[in-house]
């Protein structure tokens, strides 16, 4: 199973999305909760994790009785040099790949995390149109499950009503209960609290049909 996988059932899909299509009887705005794998690639923090691993792993190596060894071709540094080169390409590799995807969350730098995960929640917004809606008023909710961090990102149309202070406080109470219990359920008490601030904003309109996709997983 992928990390989206484990982090949302079935059920779970199915609890969101009617809980979008519920709020946005309520409002005119747009609503996408977005839930991805991960956000980039984490370059550093793979590197660090890569390194952290490697040396004490390649020391180990380095301590069995030299008759395990080519002790002549491969003397004192050397042979340490050749372990760490070997063993830190290894779990570089391990990490970059996405096999060992989990055990990097360990290891994961803040400043890269916030970095990566502003910069997907940004491409996801335009990648998925949430820029193109009629009245302005689409509200991307990212979530991404690696960093166990989540972004709202709001388009002009509401963003210009809404103070950052209350989509920070949705995003800092998700990210606060998301991976910890029911996720599916903590996803709609945030997508609830976006509906509830559109709301105010912008009101039903008939004639206004549902322009993007309510869930979307990566």
């Amino acid at each position: 199973m992928n990390l989206t996988d484990r982090f949302l059932s079935t059920a779970d899909r199915q609890k969101i999305s009617a809980c979008v299509a519920n709020i946005e009887k309520r409002t005119s705005g747009e609503v996408v909760v977005l839930v991805a794998p991960g956000s980039g690639h984490h370059p550093l923090s793979t590197l660090f994790a890569s390194l952290l691993l490697s040396l004490p792993a390649a020391l180990l190596l380095c301590m069995i009785p030299a008759h395990y060894y080519t002790i002549h071709l491969f003397p004192g540094v050397y042979l340490f040099l050749l372990c760490e080169g070997i063993l830190l390409t290894l779990f570089y590799h391990l990490f970059a790949s996405g096999i060992a995807l989990p055990l990097l969350r360990l290891f994961l730098l803040p400043k890269e995390v916030a970095e990566e995960v502003r910069l997907g929640a940004q491409a996801a917004f335009f990648e998925h149109s949430l820029h193109r809606t009629t009245a302005a008023n689409g509200v991307l909710l990212y979530i991404s499950v690696l960093e166990q961090r989540t972004w709202i990102l709001a388009d002009e149309g509401i963003d210009t009503k809404v103070g950052r202070k209350e989509w920070k406080k949705i995003v800092n109470n998700l990210t606060a209960t998301v991976g910890k219990g029911d996720n599916g359920e903590a996803i709609c008490k945030a997508v609830t609290q976006i509906g509830l601030l559109l709301a105010q904003h912008f009101p039903p309109d008939k004639a206004d049909g549902n322009e993007l996709r309510d869930l979307i997983i990566e």
